[in-house]
């Protein structure tokens, strides 16, 4: 169980910072932020859905 709140929050880390790295690009190319949150979010969702997916192998 703590190994999966680590998990959480590493996950909650990596979509956090995905979502600031895609703010200051936007604030530095002057493009259309909805785009970059796309892809943070995109990115962030994709690295933790493989995340859940190797949880769940060794759950089984």
């Amino acid at each position: 169980m703590d190994n999966n709140l680590k998990e959480l929050v590493k996950l909650f880390i990596i979509i956090t910072c995905a979502l600031i790295f895609s703010l200051i690009i936007a604030k530095v190319t002057n493009r259309t932020f909805k785009w970059w949150i796309t892809i943070g979010v995109f990115l962030g969702s994709y690295l933790g859905s493989r995340i859940f997916k190797k949880k769940s192998h060794k759950l089984k």
